[in-house]
């Protein structure tokens, strides 16, 4: 039974709304006949769509079986239409392509039902409307009587409960209409039929019931039906079925529908193919454009990544340090409006430009360890904006190339211009080559790091030999876009004399015609391959010295090194690369690339390394020289006895005094010419002559020999000590990598040696006690000569003056003694200066009374490792040993090197790949 209870539909268009169904309220038998009569417009077809489940009641329920519909889903009526209800329309609706079996089969094939039972019901139910000898044919072959019996055949195949029929025989002549009535008529003898007609005789005639609407509601129901709704039970809400159809039906269905329309599957292909093709054209286009320019940004933008170094400045400081701080650009005051101030007292003054004060505010520090960890944890979302992100440290692999005679030669860091002594003692010659070099697009050194992401340069550089690095110790060649080398390059690989090398740039630093080499030559890609260069750790150029407690370096001793260099790990060029021709742009630099993991294994190596745990055992102090960090380095801290033997008595052997040397004249201390002593009524003075020249010589060696010149231990030592600190700035005078100018035979001989001798001489001899000593051997000697001389004057006067001496020889005597006295104190003034020629230092002596505990080149590199500490630092010496820590990146360059680096290649300094720009 199927109940209508106030059902209302209405059609909005616009601000128009047509009601098509008043409150309609109809109930219907489970078999009968019922016609549905009304003018156009009357709600006739709207009413059966609704029972059909073709269209949606606004209100009301509808009611079948017992089962409400007011809650059912698209897929609900899905079902109820394809097992309750069958449909024969106007217009027959059938498929002309298809065979009227395969029409009938439609519904059963919608329903899921085997092929063999779909032909199976649809001939038999072609056989119940009379077309049983027809099954074969097409709809274009049959009446449209046949046709329409085809359609009625369709709506009974599924054996639906309700049979609902629009204008059935509309399209139908008289006697053919009267066929398909009687066929209708036959079919709601055991189901329920609902005909809507505009023919009332027919519904008249085989209908058992007409309903008569108009303007949306019941005017008339020629046999109302009213259930006892005491014995009803209420509505359920329940499903009607299930419709489905397998992936195999359905493609057999389009496949069959192509075949048997092929003009219009041809035309449709075509007209299709022309707009999927345009369309996927013009997304192709669209994608390739975007993919290119996305290319172009990336391959352009990863030469200049976002780098975050150690150090910052802000740049507006410099535009800002002329103009601010009421001051022009060109340091003038300024007023109110930024102009300039020639008012008040302006004129004649100087005014003051901050440049350097405000440099120096706009630098900033970053705490880069800080950063990582942020960056590396779970709280940073810029890894969704960069393609990758970097670090790096101030670790360089040590990388040397060993010659076939044997020798070594260090080619990263390339210490090529160190060797040859450019740049030391404050010479400019390396920054000028280093210039030159940058000028030209080169770099001094030609092994650097790959990024550690692959991603960012295999896309540019096409493969011409081998392969990527895929160890630690393997490296490649990259070639510029040209397939080219720098010159300079075949000199660190060992493709070229290293000592022509050295040869063109002492020339060039010595303002000298360079002698260029004019037989450079192609090189295969054979002779590249298989390179290879040595791994050096740099914690192993340092060992350790039980007798001082102390590292030292072992980097400028040849032998050790060569032997370190041999046992070191091999690296290999594996590859050559070349920029792609297709590649906008190229982020590697001409020369050799190592993987990022070489660095790594040169941390983790330099971490394990003994002298690496003992520096960060104890942070405060510096392992090359035992004493504190930040201690001013002087040679005193040193105890000297554990450097030097000294042995006293052969120090005292290495001087002796010369008297000789000692000019004390005493001529004409007896001119008695203008003496005021009358001896001329004692003697005729023309008969006497005395001849002064004629007396013995004084002789001062029995007096100066009984002089104290003993140095004391105290004073030797002080000596000593100036001599070793002398002889450090005798070092660095002559330049600390001059390492031929550091003989200490060689300083003994210098002049620098013997200055510090004659300026030391006053600390060794105590001139004040020395006068002394003089003044009382002269005295005593001066006695005795008065004594000589009167005895030998007695002689000769003694027959004529014996009784004038007896009188005034006291005069004499005293006449005597004091130009004695006064020549004496004369020549003493002398002596100071006469002492430095009196006083002889045997330098051999000297030499052997010295003795050195330690070899020359134990000296050499005990003094190199004090003079390289002296201002060293914790983070300084790990560096130098080669470690860094992984969570603390620190870029290797200064700020200013950072800066320029941005515009030659990545993998400097911790680094961002920006997405946001170049989506790369």
């Amino acid at each position: 039974m199927l109940q209508l209870i106030n059902i209302e539909k209405k059609y909005t268009t616009g601000d128009l709304t047509q009601a098509a169904l008043n409150g309609v309220s109809l109930n219907l038998r489970d078999s009968e006949f019922v016609a549905i009569l009304g003018p156009s417009g009357s709600g006739k077809t709207t009413l059966l769509n609704i029972i059909g489940g073709l269209d949606r009641y606004d209100s009301g329920e509808l009611i079948i079986n017992g089962i409400s519909t007011r809650r059912y889903t698209d897929r609900d009526w899905d079902s109820y239409r394809n097992h309750t209800v069958g449909f024969v329309f106007q217009s027959y609706n059938l498929i002309p392509h298809q065979t009227v079996l395969a029409n009938v089969e439609l519904a059963l094939t919608i329903s899921g039902v085997s092929g063999a039972e779909r032909r199976r019901r649809a001939a038999e139910a072609l056989r119940q409307v009379g077309l049983g000898d027809q099954l074969h044919k097409r709809p274009t072959e049959m009446s449209g009587g046949q046709m329409q019996r085809v359609a009625i055949a369709r709506a009974l195949v599924n054996n639906p409960d309700i049979l609902l029929a629009d204008e059935p025989t509309g399209a139908l002549d008289s006697e053919t209409s009267i066929q398909v009535m009687e066929l209708l008529k036959d079919v709601a003898k055991d189901r329920l039929v609902v005909m809507v007609t505009h023919n009332p005789e027919l519904a008249e005639q085989y209908a058992n019931r007409i309903v008569r609407l108009r303007d949306g509601a019941i005017t008339d129901d020629t046999r109302p039906f009213e259930p006892d709704d005491t014995k009803l039970a209420p509505p359920i809400h329940k499903n009607m079925g299930r419709s489905s159809m397998s992936w195999l039906t359905s493609l057999a269905l389009s496949f069959n529908n192509l075949r048997t329309k092929k003009a219009r599957t041809l035309l449709t292909a075509f007209a299709g193919s022309i707009g999927i093709i345009g369309i996927a054209l013009i997304i192709s286009l669209s994608t390739g454009v975007n993919a290119y320019i996305a290319d172009m940004e990336r391959s352009t933008l990863s030469e200049y990544p976002l780098q975050i170094l150690s150090s910052g400045v802000d740049i507006t400081s410099f535009l800002s340090s002329g103009s601010s701080g009421g001051t022009t650009a060109t340091g003038l005051p300024t007023d109110e409006d930024g102009k300039k101030d020639t008012s008040g007292g302006a004129e004649g003054m100087v005014s003051v430009r901050q440049l350097i004060t405000k440099m120096v505010s706009g630098l900033t520090s970053n705490d880069l360890t800080s950063l990582k960890k942020y960056l590396d944890s779970d709280e940073s979302t810029i890894a969704d904006d960069a393609t990758s992100i970097e670090y790096s440290y101030s670790v360089s692999p040590q990388i040397y190339r060993q010659d076939a005679d044997g020798s070594v030669h260090q080619v990263n860091p390339d210490s090529t211009l160190s060797m040859l002594g450019l740049g030391s003692s404050g010479s400019g010659s390396t920054s000028v080559t280093t210039s030159l070099m940058n000028s030209v697009g080169s770099n001094t050194s030609v092994f650097y790091q790959l990024p550690a992401n692959s991603d960012l340069y295999k896309s540019q550089y096409e493969v011409k030999a081998g392969r990527w690095p895929e160890k630690p110790t393997e490296c490649v060649a990259v070639l510029s876009k040209y397939g080219t080398v720098t010159d300079y390059a075949l000199y660190s690989m060992g493709l070229r004399d290293s000592a022509e090398l050295d040869k063109m740039i002492q020339q060039f630093a010595q303002n000298q015609n360079v002698d260029v080499p004019s037989d450079f030559r192609t090189y295969s890609y054979d002779e590249l391959m298989g390179l290879k260069f040595k791994l050096v750790n740099s914690a192993d150029t340092y060992v350790y010295d039980d007798t001082y407690g102390i590292w030292k370096s072992k980097a400028d001793d040849k032998d050790y090194m060569k032997q370190l260099v041999e046992n070191g790990e091999d690296i290999t060029i594996v590859g050559i690369v070349q920029p792609d021709y297709t590649a906008s742009a190229s982020m590697l630099t001409s020369g050799i690339a190592y993987p990022a993991s070489l660095t790594e294994k040169v941390m983790k190596d330099a971490a394990d390394s003994d002298i690496v745990k003992q520096q960060m055992a104890d942070p405060a102090t510096n392992v090359l020289t035992g004493e504190s960090f930040g201690k001013a380095e002087s040679l005193r801290d040193f105890d000297l006895t554990s450097l030097f033997s000294i042995d006293t008595d052969a120090l005292k052997n290495a001087f002796s005094f010369d008297a000789g040397a000692l000019d004390f004249d005493l001529n004409g201390a007896f001119d008695l010419s203008s003496g005021s002593f009358d001896l001329s009524s004692l003697i005729d003075f023309s008969d006497l002559s005395l001849d002064i020249d004629e007396l013995p010589d004084i002789d001062l060696s029995d007096a100066f020999a009984e002089l104290d010149l003993s140095v004391s231990p105290e004073a030797l030592q002080d000596l000593v000590q100036k001599v070793f600190k002398d002889y450090k700035k005798y070092i660095i005078g002559n330049g600390i990598l001059n390492f031929k100018k550091w003989s200490f035979s060689a300083y003994l001989k210098s002049e620098q040696f013997q200055k510090l001798m004659a300026e030391s001489m006053k600390d060794l001899v105590d001139p004040d006690k020395l006068q002394g000593q003089l003044s009382s051997a002269l005295q005593t000697t001066i006695q005795t000569v008065m004594e000589t001389y009167s005895d030998q004057i007695t002689e000769v006067l003694k027959s004529q003056l014996d009784a004038a001496i007896q009188k005034g020889i006291v005069t004499f005597q005293d006449q005597i003694q004091s130009q004695l006295k006064t020549a004496i104190q004369q020549n003493i003034g002398k002596l100071s200066s006469q002492m430095e020629n009196a006083i002889k230092i045997d330098a051999s002596a000297f030499k052997k009374a010295i003795q050195l505990n330690m070899t020359a080149s134990e000296l050499t590199e005990l003094m190199r490792s004090t003079l390289r500490s002296s201002s060293a630092t914790y983070e300084a010496n790990l560096t130098a040993f080669g470690y860094a820590d992984e969570a603390s990146p620190t870029p290797d360059q200064d700020l200013s090197e950072g800066l320029r680096q941005q515009s030659r290649h990545s993998g400097k300094a911790g680094c961002l790949q920006r997405r946001d720009v170049c989506k790369g």
